[in-house]
């Protein structure tokens, strides 16, 4: 039996095995096909909510006790992730809604404050139409009453040399009655008509005089009223034209002392101005000069140094004399019409108001006399002169900045 059963083992032991595998293949199919079938159903549902593309519906997974397999733990993982950006576009709505809330607060005050500058604006503009008109009546008063000074500056200069002249006349005609007198009734003698001559004589020379000086101040008076259009602009060096100043000092020989002018340039230069125009700025300063700057005699020394801005298009001509110098005083009143020192050497006052306006009005330059420095006597006087270069060039760039501003006030 022992032997029997020995032999049968084997064979029990193959059958057992057997239907162990076939139980556990069996099994495992069974298994199988549940969880392919849970898997799908789970996979469907995630492909679904992809799909749908919307955050806000969570993930819905089938539960057939599998709750925590791998796809249950990804179903949770997108629904946290979804509650999450849902709590972010939660906040982002609230905060867009902020935002618009800013912005149309921010477009009302902007509306607000730009009705407010409008205002403002149109307030400005009105009180510099007021302003403007108040300058163009200051501007035309100051011209009236500058007009008014002149004439009367003129009347009262003229007043005098002509009464002298009435006054001779006058003379002249007693005498001329007297000779005819005497004629007429046989009395003249030498002596009377040589008296009488010699006044008639003296008469006349004082009309010459003074006619001589009215003339002078006329002249004077009627180079006041010159314009642009009566200069023409030429091109000249700037060397050259110094030169004939300081070669033709006869024009400003005083008795018996010399006048030397002497002039230095940091650089040669060519102006683009009017230079008759010039010449009567530099004539009326070296004859202010010799008028005033040597009241005892002597010889007179004339400095005149110039250099040029070519960024700036600007001259500036720094003149010197040796003399006597300008007191603080008259510094102030210089350029005023009629206004001298020498009134009783019978200065009319006009010279220096005439540089000044040929600067101002023809060169379109500013002419400046240095303050004298305080204790010192005998410098001399120091004026500053300074003119564009180009008188083209500044026409173009005054127009320029007008056409800018046109621009900006629109």
């Amino acid at each position: 039996m022992r032997q029997q059963i020995l032999a049968m083992a084997p064979v029990v032991l193959l059958q057992h095995l057997m239907t162990v595998l076939l139980l556990a293949v069996l099994l495992s199919f069974a298994v199988f096909r549940w969880r392919k079938r849970y898997a799908g159903s789970q996979l469907r549902a995630l492909t679904d909510w992809a799909e749908r593309g919307d955050i806000r519906a969570l993930v819905q997974l089938p539960d057939d006790g599998g709750g925590s397999d791998e796809l249950n733990r990804i179903g949770h993982t997108i629904n946290r992730l979804c509650q999450q950006l849902q709590q972010v576009m939660a906040e982002r709505d609230d905060s867009d809604r902020e935002l618009q809330q800013l912005k149309n607060q921010l477009e009302q005050k902007v509306e607000e404050r730009t009705g407010e500058l409008n205002n403002a604006i149109l307030s400005l503009n009105r009180l510099l139409d007021t302003l403007q008109e108040n300058q163009h009546e200051q501007v035309e008063n100051e011209k009236m009453a500058q007009l008014g000074s002149l004439v009367a500056g003129v009347a009262h200069e003229l007043n005098t040399p002509l009464g002298i002249c009435v006054t001779a006349r006058s003379y002249i005609e007693d005498s001329v009655l007297l000779i005819q007198q005497r004629v007429k009734d046989g009395s003249l003698d030498k002596n009377t008509f040589s008296a009488q001559i010699n006044n008639i004589s003296e008469g006349l020379l004082l009309i010459d005089e003074n006619l001589n000086r009215s003339h002078r101040l006329v002249r004077t008076f009627k180079s006041l009223a010159v314009d642009e259009e009566s200069d023409f602009r030429s091109r000249f060096s700037l060397e050259e034209f110094l030169q004939e100043f300081a070669g033709n000092n006869d024009d400003f020989f005083v008795e018996d002392n010399t006048c030397r002018i002497e002039y230095n340039l940091s650089q040669s230069v060519i102006l683009n101005t009017c230079r008759q125009t010039l010449g009567l700025v530099m004539g009326a300063l070296i004859g202010n000069s010799l008028d005033h700057g040597y009241p005892d005699g002597g010889d007179s020394h004339i400095q005149i140094h110039g250099s040029i801005d070519v960024t700036e298009n600007l001259l500036t001509l720094i003149y010197k004399d040796d003399g006597v110098g300008i007191s603080n005083e008259v510094r102030e009143h210089i350029f005023d019409p009629f206004f001298t020192t020498g009134r009783n050497r019978g200065k009319t006052g006009l010279g220096m108001h005439l540089a000044y306006n040929l600067v101002t009005r023809i060169l379109h330059g500013s002419i400046e006399v240095c303050e004298r420095r305080q204790g010192a006597e005998n410098q001399g006087a120091e004026i500053h002169l300074r003119i564009p270069l180009d008188l083209d060039r500044y026409d173009r760039t005054m127009t320029e900045q007008g056409l800018k501003l046109v621009i900006n006030n629109h």
